[in-house]
């Protein structure tokens, strides 16, 4: 999920539920974090969360940072990225 510009995000790895979002529903607002949780198959759910910077750190190293989706398409990539981890 994204997370944008002025909506109520908390990430704690510790907790047992480690994302607090609060959707605003601004979508031109700036991206700052995307997150994701998974449910296995088990039961048992892992989170995970990137900031922007962590997303810009993994994008600067694709040989495709400045052209193709990373361009047309960053949120797409980051949420991505963020789901690969």
């Amino acid at each position: 999920m994204p997370v944008r510009e002025g909506e109520n995000f908390v990430y704690d790895p510790t907790a047992d539920r480690p994302i607090k979002h609060t959707p605003m529903g601004v979508p031109n607002a700036k991206l700052t974090w995307v997150y994701t949780t998974v449910k296995m198959s088990n039961g048992d759910r892992t989170w995970f969360a990137m900031s922007r910077a962590e997303v810009d750190a993994v994008r600067s190293r694709s040989r495709a940072a400045n052209d193709g989706p990373w361009v047309t398409d960053y949120e797409a990539m980051a949420m991505k990225t963020c789901l690969k981890r």
